[in-house]
């Protein structure tokens, strides 16, 4: 969109991908964006999809992937107005960031969870096979210990409901009414602590990782107009669209999938479909430009210390500065942390070298497979 920088630069939608997925996650809001005329950018945060890294943190450091995602795009790529959409992790991620970040468009946050100790106590006591909820705070506390010492992440200071207080950014937040992983309570917290005037709160049917209504989709992308300011002549005509005139997620658009027997489609849960899948090699991979057009802009790279938080630089093809989110193991015992070496430079200072992942306690061996599944990529 090339054509539409201005004086004030381009309109821009970040998209945030939930835990245990990447970037591609962003193919199925792609078509609601871009046919209004906003350009769509997507990452992988640190530790997933073909990002480095050795871990996650449910948004805690996350935001920090955030922070320079956005830097890059408004001093190296020329956006003006940037929104954020995140789902799950990405959508609390979204909220931490906006809570020091007042200049953005406006926020889309599909099913935040209103802390971590909160999600993950009702996901081990309240779910399949549950256990007391005194044990599973005890087991919880066990497995904090081992993470705040191998990450410097305190699980139990990540709550999104508390950043909200500090909020004031434009947000539509959303829930599904069957979710049992983050339940419709995360998000009526969320929403009722959030600083902000302008909020909307949408409830729709479905769970955690079930395809999203059109509803939903249409009324998120009005959201993205009003807020980015688009006018209808921004609007694309040439969006994927089905026979019955509905616009269609982008990889379903490129490669109609096969009739299935059940009459389901596979691309109804970015959790569940093929290119969920960390190894996926994205369309919107860095690859060369095929056109002629100048760079972007020429304006300087983002700061040392919003470098150091995000890891690494590098360059693509086109020799233009692209952001590389990272978080290598630990550092050796007393070592010095640098952005290639830790995951974060300036809030992690690690004193211990990781070794095999071994129970943190008795209580934590005893934990059931829904809190092992949950904490997985961040104790591992």
């Amino acid at each position: 969109r090339r054509d539409a920088v201005g004086t004030h630069g381009w309109p821009a939608c970040v998209y945030l991908h939930g835990n245990a997925s990447c970037r591609t996650e962003a193919t199925l809001v792609a078509s609601e964006v871009l046919q209004r005329g906003a350009a769509l950018f997507a990452f992988d945060f640190a530790g997933c999809g073909l990002s480095d890294g050795d871990y996650i943190t449910l948004g805690h450091f996350e935001k920090d992937d955030v922070e320079a995602a956005v830097t890059w795009l408004r001093t190296v790529a020329g956006a003006g107005a940037v929104a954020l959409w995140g789902r799950s992790m990405g959508a609390t991620s979204a909220l931490l960031h906006a809570a020091r970040d007042g200049s953005l468009a406006g926020l889309i946050c599909d099913s935040p969870f209103s802390s971590v100790e909160a999600v993950s106590l009702e996901v081990v006591s309240e779910g399949p096979g549950g256990m007391a909820r005194w044990l599973a705070k005890l087991a919880l506390a066990a497995v904090a210990h081992s993470v705040h010492k191998r990450t410097g992440f305190d699980l139990y200071k990540c709550r999104p409901v508390d950043a909200a207080k500090a909020c004031t950014v434009p947000l539509l937040i959303a829930t599904a009414t069957a979710d049992t992983v983050v339940r419709p309570h995360h998000s009526e917290a969320i929403y009722a602590a959030y600083a902000g005037v302008s909020k909307e709160l949408v409830k729709f049917g479905g769970s955690h990782s079930s395809a999203r209504p059109t509803s939903f989709l249409r009324a998120a992308s009005a959201f993205l107009a009003d807020v980015l300011d688009l006018p209808p002549s921004a609007a694309i005509d040439a969006a994927p669209r089905s026979e019955r005139g509905r616009l269609l997620p982008l990889l379903e658009a490129l490669e109609p999938p096969a009739p299935q027997a059940d009459g389901a489609s596979p691309f109804a849960s970015p959790f569940a479909s093929p290119f969920a899948s960390p190894t996926f090699a994205s369309p919107f991979a860095s690859a060369p430009p095929t056109s002629s057009a100048p760079p972007l802009s020429a304006s300087p790279p983002p700061s040392e210390a919003a470098v150091a938080r995000a890891g690494r630089w590098a360059r693509d093809e086109a020799g233009d500065t692209l952001p590389r989110f990272g978080n290598k193991a630990a550092a050796p015992r007393r070592a010095p942390v640098t952005p290639t070496s830790g995951r974060r430079a300036a809030p992690m200072t690690p004193t211990s070298t990781p070794g095999p992942a071994t129970p943190a306690s008795a209580a934590s061996a005893a934990l059931p497979e829904a809190l092992e599944n949950l904490f997985d990529s961040i104790d591992a």
